[in-house]
């Protein structure tokens, strides 16, 4: 997005060079733009979006060690209660008048698909922190 909402500044923290992640561009932008958009909507009073890059090797699910990519995302948003952060990636839950609550599920599909995974922490009042993982080695199909 070109024009932000008057208040809201973006950070860029960017802890490694540019890395190459073979995944669908169009469709990892969907995710970026999706997240981006959601912490946008958290702070209508304004606020500070960090969006960092790191590299990781660890382990982000059970049976898999590899290097990711770890794009993160964190707000100073109104956050996603306790009884909500669960259901956030669930088709058609939504928390806003006229979501359609699709955006996030469609981005862990994509994200799971390439390999990856995405979490979340949220705090009422403090803002969330959207981490997507994609695997910067070749995945196996």
């Amino acid at each position: 997005p070109e024009v932000l909402p008057k208040g809201i500044r973006v950070i860029r923290k960017y802890r490694t060079p540019e890395l190459l992640v073979n995944v669908d561009a169009k469709k990892i932008y969907q995710v970026f733009l999706n997240i981006f958009l959601n912490s946008v909507q958290a702070m209508p009073g304004g606020g500070r979006l960090t969006i960092g890059l790191d590299v990781y090797s660890r382990r982000v699910t059970e049976s898999l060690k590899r290097t990711y990519a770890a794009i993160t995302f964190e707000d100073t948003g109104k956050g996603i209660s306790k009884e909500h952060l669960p259901k956030i990636f669930d088709f058609y839950f939504s928390t806003k008048k006229n979501g359609s609550g699709i955006g996030l599920a469609i981005a862990q599909q994509i994200i799971e698909k390439h390999g990856g995974k995405i979490f979340v922490k949220s705090k009422i009042g403090k803002g969330s922190k959207f981490t997507v993982y994609l695997p910067i080695n070749s995945f196996e199909e």
